[in-house]
């Protein structure tokens, strides 16, 4: 369920301003350390959507698996892609580190609800078909 969202957990960690996660998920990575460090996050998280998808799959059937799918993607990739940046920076201005890190966690965990409001309507969905 959350390991979708490691590449977010990665960005917020890295954004939060600790210093042990500095480098840790660099949106435009520049050493070779934080090359891997992104790509091995971002491969968990890819691996997290596969494994969500197909147990869906298998549970309910191909086609919401096949829904799933997209509909992790779209929530835990490209909403926060194109999100999480600006309101991390926007409420960040001038808070302290751990404030950060609060928020940004907050906001994965807000994802992490949507994913399961949005499997359980796939599934509800197919049950109502089927009856």
């Amino acid at each position: 369920m959350i390991l979708p969202f490691s590449n977010e957990v990665g960005n917020v960690l890295t954004l939060s301003g600790l210093k042990i996660f500095s480098g840790l998920y660099k949106d435009v990575p520049k050493t070779k350390k934080q090359k891997l460090s992104k790509t091995m996050i971002d491969l968990i998280s890819l691996a997290g959507i596969i494994l969500n998808a197909a147990h869906v799959a298998a549970e309910h059937g191909e086609t919401a698996g096949i829904v799933k799918g997209v509909g992790i993607i779209l929530i835990a990739f490209v909403i926060p892609n194109l999100t999480f940046h600006t309101l991390l920076h926007k409420f960040g201005l001038r808070r302290k580190s751990w404030q950060k890190l609060l928020f940004g966690l907050v906001l994965i965990g807000i994802l992490t609800g949507l994913e399961l409001l949005f499997e359980y309507y796939i599934v509800e969905k197919l049950h109502s078909k089927k009856q």
